[in-house]
């Protein structure tokens, strides 16, 4: 209950953060609460409708109560809303992988290609001892650094509520 209390007292000061509506929904979804969950995390895509993390999170949750059709819609929709967040493919090419469809994964990675490169421009990255990959790719892989664990801080914060 302190946890949804401090949520709650963010999102007075501002409704609109993605961050909070993310925080918010994997709360829920963690604690089996997966109405509640849903309905933070569609308020928290009304509110914030380009923070990918929410599609992520939201998708991700969706996947865990095995509505499929249903995550597919949503992680699809974040990379639409966002095509250069990194943790979005990673979690769209895992959940494909699970239920094993490759043709699903190949079209994830032709559309991650045209934002971070190629596996062939990683090999000549590496065998050329090149310290640029390009400026789009390094400002990418910037941008997304905070998001790339498979834990983040406030879903291990989570876990501890």
């Amino acid at each position: 209950d302190r946890a949804r209390e401090l949520l709650d007292h963010a999102l007075e000061s501002d409704p609109s953060h993605g961050p909070v509506w993310t925080a918010y929904g994997l709360l829920e979804a963690r604690h089996g609460t997966l109405a509640r969950a849903r309905q933070n995390f569609l308020t928290g895509i009304s509110r914030s409708p380009h923070h990918a993390p929410l599609y992520r999170t939201y998708g991700q949750a969706e996947a865990r109560s095995g509505n499929y059709a249903r995550a597919r819609e949503l992680f699809s929709e974040g990379l639409r809303r966002d095509p250069r967040h990194a943790p979005l493919y990673h979690a769209f090419a895992e959940f494909e992988a699970m239920l094993g469809n490759v043709e699903g994964l190949a079209a994830l990675k032709a559309s991650a290609e045209k934002y971070f490169g190629s596996e062939d421009d990683a090999t000549r990255v590496i065998r050329n001892g090149e310290e640029s990959i390009g400026a789009a790719v390094a400002d990418v892989a910037e941008d997304s650094f905070e998001y790339t664990s498979k834990s983040t801080p406030m879903e291990l914060a989570l876990d501890n509520v």
